[in-house]
């Protein structure tokens, strides 16, 4: 570099190779946080200071004006000038780098700058080339009077007024003026960084324009490729199509005929397998009826058995009573009866033998004795939107039921709830919605039967008499009470004790129903959230009525459990399946329906009797969206309370 002439740029970073600059004085206390630059992007980056040696001082004096924004920086941006090249380096080399990346240029203009070959024949002449070519800001402060307007420098802009220079202010005026160059060199920065930005930007858009044009002319020519491809190929099927129409017409006739022989051979078969399939129905036929016969007769026996025993317990007690009361057998009537045993004891007694006839009556009634299916009559119920608002509707259902007899004035009435499939599970949009009813997946069912309503307060009281099978059940266990109401208060291996109770009595398999079984049932042939429809109304379930679901209609919080039959059956004539008393069901709880059961088995894939257990159906004190069909709620098999209650499932047994 020439002696008379210096250069001096702030980098983003130091070049491999090249010492930092000195230490920057300590920035003042600011008022407000600078804005300092950020790197653009390709190669130009920073600003560039040309100015003359002469005029070293005020390069000097602006880096400090500058020192808050290089402070702010830190190592990110940093001054260069030509004192710290080291000796054996190539400053020219190093010069033109610097030029290259400058993004910034800022003249300190004097008579000095003007006279020195280097900066007027090398670095003004590449500045302004760039700033032609690729849009880089040219700024310049007249440092001293000379001929600047002589120059093309003199149509770029300055950064202050060049009459006065610099020289001919104050030294006040000189401080504000370097304060100013100091600003308006980091608001062109930003401006030419902004420029930069944006014409990179522009130029994504063309590319991404001329990308895509590329593309649809690929495309077009792809496609006019496939069409002369499909031609070629409708060319050379429509031969290989007459060719072989040739050679079917030569072999029509050889066909035919193995054809009909082939005919001739599959009716034989046929008719063969339709003689053993009928031949098959006539022999599983045979074996039904005696099998139906033979369990018929073990019934009978059965019950005969029972008879004789409970007519010997009351025999045997009316003799103690007799011989206690010390009066002979002929003073009532016994002396003949007691001759002929205990079994030819009549089914009822005179006065004072309350006890022991219905003992004799319990016994002759047949209480085990499987019940016979007949077509009984409910009312149905569904709601209907108009301009009045939501109206009830109901007409009356004919269902299949059967009616099991527990004691002389209780009886437990099933419902058939016929074979097919469903979706289990809720729609996305369904109001109310939980994760765990995810994902919607298909369940096919045989046929089964189902209680109409939950289990009762008397049911479940007759039944807790009978004799254990693995653990006592209380007789009482409900706090509200009453005959009709729903039983409550019961856990869930409570309710698998009474399902066992009534096995064992009816000679029936009896169950909780699995989860599959219970929103199948539920449904009735609806996919809506209520077997009632989209919504539902207090006079058609016992939930917490003062909250709506999905505009629907609002009403009484009755606060308590209800008698069971009193709302409208669903599509399958089953009640209560909305609100009321939770229902245990069979299956152990899964967070989702991922891997369920798809033949409406229940889900037992954890084993173990303390598993979380199933519940379904809300409660009357449930808000109406724990009520809808597909909602799943969980709890500890021992948890009891007065929401909680069952019905028991029973698979056909013919």
């Amino acid at each position: 570099m020439p002696p008379g002439d210096a250069v001096c740029h702030n980098q983003l970073k130091a070049r491999p190779g090249q010492r930092p600059g000195p230490p920057l004085p300590q920035c003042p206390q600011r008022t407000r946080p600078c804005d300092v630059p950020q790197p653009a992007p390709e190669h130009r980056r920073h600003v560039f200071i040309s100015y003359s040696r002469a005029d070293r001082a005020w390069v000097d004096r602006l880096r400090t004006f500058m020192a808050p924004w290089l402070r702010q920086a830190g190592e990110e941006l940093l001054l260069w000038d030509d004192s710290q090249i080291r000796p054996g380096e190539r400053w020219q080399q190093t010069i033109e780098t610097a030029l290259a990346q400058a993004r910034v240029a800022l003249l300190l203009v004097s008579a000095e700058f003007l006279a020195s070959e280097f900066v007027m024949g090398r670095e003004v002449p590449v500045l302004l080339e760039a700033a032609e070519r690729e849009g880089v800001t040219i700024l310049w402060v007249s440092l001293s009077p000379c001929g600047v307007s002589r120059t093309p420098i003199h149509a770029y802009q300055a950064v202050l007024p060049p009459d006065p220079s610099l020289l001919e202010m104050s030294e006040p005026e000189q401080r504000r003026a370097l304060l100013r160059i100091a600003e308006g060199v980091h608001q062109a920065l930003l401006e030419a960084t902004e420029q930069e930005r944006r014409r990179e930007r522009q130029q994504e858009v063309e590319a991404t324009r001329r990308r895509e044009q590329q593309e649809r002319e690929a495309q077009l020519e792809r496609e006019e490729r496939e069409a002369l491809a499909r031609r070629r190929a409708e060319e050379l099927a429509r031969e290989e199509r007459l060719r072989v129409e040739a050679e079917r017409q030569r072999d029509a006739e050889q066909r035919q005929r193995e054809e009909a022989r082939l005919r001739q051979a599959e009716q034989e078969r046929r008719q063969r397998e339709e003689e053993q399939r009928r031949r098959e129905r006539q022999r599983q036929e045979q074996e039904r009826r005696a099998k139906r016969q033979q369990e018929l007769e073990d019934l009978r026996a059965r019950w005969r058995r029972d008879r004789q025993r409970a007519l010997e317990g009351l025999w045997t007690r009316r003799r103690l009573l007799i011989a206690a009361a010390g009066l002979p057998l002929g003073a009532l009537g016994l002396a003949r009866l007691s001759s002929r045993g205990p079994a030819s004891l009549p089914l009822t007694t005179g006065p004072g033998g309350g006890g022991g006839d219905q003992a004799l009556r319990t016994a002759a009634s047949g209480s085990g004795r499987q019940g016979t299916p007949q077509t009984i009559t409910v009312r149905r119920g569904w709601l209907e939107r108009s301009r009045l608002g939501w109206q009830i509707q109901t007409r009356p259902l004919q269902v299949r039921s059967r009616l099991e007899q527990l004691a002389p004035n209780v009886t437990l009435r099933l419902i058939e709830i016929p074979a097919g499939r469903f979706l289990m599970g809720s729609h996305p949009n369904e109001e109310g919605r939980h994760a765990s009813e995810d994902p919607p997946h298909e369940v096919t069912l045989k046929a089964f039967w189902l209680g109409q309503t939950p289990i009762t307060q008397a049911q479940w009281r007759e039944v807790a008499g009978w004799p254990k099978l693995e653990r006592e059940l209380e007789r009482e266990p409900s706090g509200f009470k009453g005959d009709d109401r729903p039983v409550e208060n019961v856990s869930w291996h409570d309710a698998r004790e009474f399902c066992g109770r009534l096995s064992q009595r009816l000679g029936r398999a009896f169950s909780l129903p699995s989860e599959a079984q219970w929103e199948y049932a539920c449904r009735a042939g609806t996919t809506t959230p209520f077997a009632f429809g989209e919504t539902i109304s207090p006079e058609l379930a016992n939930y917490d009525g003062s909250v709506a679901y999905a505009n629907g209609p609002t009403g009484v919080n009755r606060g308590q459990t209800t008698p069971v039959g009193n709302f409208p059956a669903n599509a399958w004539g089953l009640q209560d399946m909305h609100g009321n008393v939770w229902e245990w069901c069979l299956d152990q709880w899964h967070d989702s329906y991922e891997g369920a059961p798809a033949d409406g088995s229940a889900w037992l894939s954890m084993g173990g009797e303390d598993v979380t257990r199933l519940l379904r159906g809300g409660s009357w004190y449930r808000v109406p969206h724990y009520c809808r069909s597909a909602y799943r709620d969980r709890n500890h098999p021992d948890d009891r309370n007065q929401y909680k209650g069952f019905r028991v499932c029973c698979l056909p047994q013919d």
